[in-house]
């Protein structure tokens, strides 16, 4: 869902429709998939009653702050820039 927000932004910039919508954490969204996936599968061994080795959880521990620091980075970014294309088509 988030992709497909974020090309239909693009969409309408390049076809000039009147009104869109656009949010920002929709990249962010993107971006967190691989640490939403390693949580899952976490989640299902804690329900299925398996031992979830110390080793998994580092590289959960991992995954999360290497996303966590993309966020950081990239998601203010992206908003700048959609927010400056936005304003330089003229819309508000």
């Amino acid at each position: 869902i988030s992709y497909s927000e974020v090309t239909l932004v693009f969409e309408a910039l390049n076809q000039h429709q009147l009104i869109f919508e656009e949010k920002s954490f929709s990249a962010c969204l993107i971006l967190y998939t691989p640490a939403f996936a390693m949580l899952t599968r976490l989640i299902f061994l804690k329900v299925r009653n398996i031992e979830i080795k110390p080793e998994l959880l580092i590289k959960w521990y991992k995954v999360c702050g290497v996303t966590l620091i993309l966020l950081l980075i990239s998601v203010p970014t992206y908003t700048y820039f959609i927010e400056s294309k936005i304003k330089s088509e003229g819309y508000t």
